[in-house]
């Protein structure tokens, strides 16, 4: 309420959670963002009923990421094989001088899938949500909602790189009746593989597609930027792409 009577304040966005209060004011083309930012200033020192143990107000401006050119693959390949061929442009287009911030979009989500025999899972007197339970509990990082137990199968969603299968695998369930411990991989099959529903997986004209963003961030130059992508396409990445992927610009 502070805030939006400010001459230069085009929106404002304010969240909210537990420990933590954000309030973003986006200013309005060509505005002063010195005067903007003193105004801002003054009318937050001007607040003085705060919560009793709450810190000092914080004030920072941040300067948005800004599109500058975006590259699609496309093509009858294999999601996983046109994923890996993303990760590699992307390892290069970081590696190109004034590129610093390039993201992958429209690929399918990796996760890892655990299987275990039924004829196991009643010789451990186990179901597979006990069973993923079991493994929540052994691995701290993982959080509630990246694990999923189907009928035949838990399924992980991959957020993080440690999370492969060889990670699950040495999982300590528990101790046999000889008192030998048995990890997971023991009684499990575990295998990486991505999540290829149609929410996940970008797509032109019916076959497989990733984007590949390159935003401008801070004093980067937009112009110089697209012509380094379009030089890296025409010299580099076009020559050595099987046929079966195409490689365009897609806007800038």
């Amino acid at each position: 309420e502070a805030l939006s009577g400010l001459p230069d304040i085009d929106t404002i966005t304010a969240t909210a959670r537990e420990g933590r209060a954000e309030v973003v004011a986006g200013l309005r083309r060509n505005a002063d963002i010195r005067a903007a930012v003193a105004d801002i200033e003054t009318e937050v020192d001007r607040i003085t009923v705060l919560p009793g143990d709450a810190e000092a107000p914080v004030i920072a401006e941040v300067e948005p990421d800004e599109l500058a050119v975006e590259v699609i693959l496309s093509g009858a390949a294999d999601p996983a094989a046109l994923k890996a061929e993303a990760e590699r442009v992307r390892a290069d287009l970081l590696a190109l001088p004034g590129i610093s911030q390039v993201e992958i979009l429209g690929t399918a989500r990796d996760q890892i899938v655990i299987e275990v025999p039924e004829a196991v899972l009643r010789a451990y007197d186990l179901s597979l949500p006990a069973l993923a339970e079991r493994i929540r509990a052994e691995d701290a990082d993982l959080s509630a909602g990246q694990i999923e137990t189907g009928a035949e199968a838990i399924q992980i969603r991959a957020d993080d790189a440690r999370e492969t299968p060889e990670a699950f695998r040495g999982i300590r369930l528990f101790r046999s009746d000889t008192g030998a411990t048995v990890e997971l991989g023991e009684i499990a099959r575990i295998y990486e593989t991505f999540d290829e529903s149609t929410e996940a997986i970008g797509r032109l004209d019916g076959q497989p597609a990733v984007h590949l963003v390159v935003n401008r961030v801070g004093d980067e130059q937009i112009v110089e930027q697209v012509d380094a992508v379009e030089t890296y396409l025409d010299e580099t990445l076009r020559p050595r792409l099987p046929g079966t992927i195409a490689a365009a610009v897609w806007r800038n």
